[in-house]
Parts: C-alpha cells; sequence; structure tokens
C-alpha cells in the first residue's frame, strides 16, 4: 500500500483539525473555570453578607429580648410593692405564686 499526496493530505488536516478542536475545547474549559471562580466568590461574598445580616438581626432580636425581660422584672417588682402595700393598709390578700 502506498501512500499518497492527497492520502498525506487529508491526514494533515485532519491531525491539525483535531488539534484545533483540542485548543478550542482547552480554551472552553478555561472560560467555564474563569465562569465558576468568578460565580463562587460572587456566592461566597453574599454568603459573609448574608451572615453578617444573621449575626445583626440575633443581636437586635437579644437585645430586644433583654429590654422585654429588664421590663417584665420591673413590672414584677412594681406588683409585688402593690400587694405589700395592699396587704399593710387594707384586707388584701397576697397570692402565693407571684
Amino acid at each position: 500500500m502506498q501512500i499518497t499526496l492527497k492520502d498525506a493530505l487529508e491526514f494533515a488536516i485532519l491531525i491539525s483539525g483535531v488539534i484545533a478542536v483540542v485548543v478550542r475545547i482547552t480554551r472552553l474549559e478555561s472560560k467555564i473555570h474563569e465562569r465558576i471562580t468568578a460565580v463562587d466568590n460572587r456566592l461566597l461574598l453574599h454568603i459573609s453578607e448574608c451572615n453578617g445580616d444573621k449575626e445583626m438581626v440575633l443581636y437586635r432580636i437579644n437585645g430586644l429580648n433583654e429590654k422585654i425581660d429588664h421590663k417584665f422584672g420591673r413590672l414584677h417588682s412594681i406588683q409585688k410593692d402593690i400587694q405589700d402595700f395592699l396587704a399593710k393598709t387594707t384586707s388584701f390578700i397576697k397570692r402565693e405564686g407571684t
């Protein structure tokens, strides 16, 4: 079997075509990795912002809980003072559970 010039040219074109496809796929893969990295960075930034917002909301909730507890503590002591005053000045009977 003899290799003709036509066969050699077809083979060279085929090989160069395969190489071109491989180069194109490699470039495309590189672009895909760059885009994935960009999306990953944006996602990490968004997650850190959400965590910061979540932490701020938790601080506010805890602050409100402390404020509510403080108000109820004050109301409880005022209620005790009123009960003691009424028990001394009238026939008011204090409840045991309070």
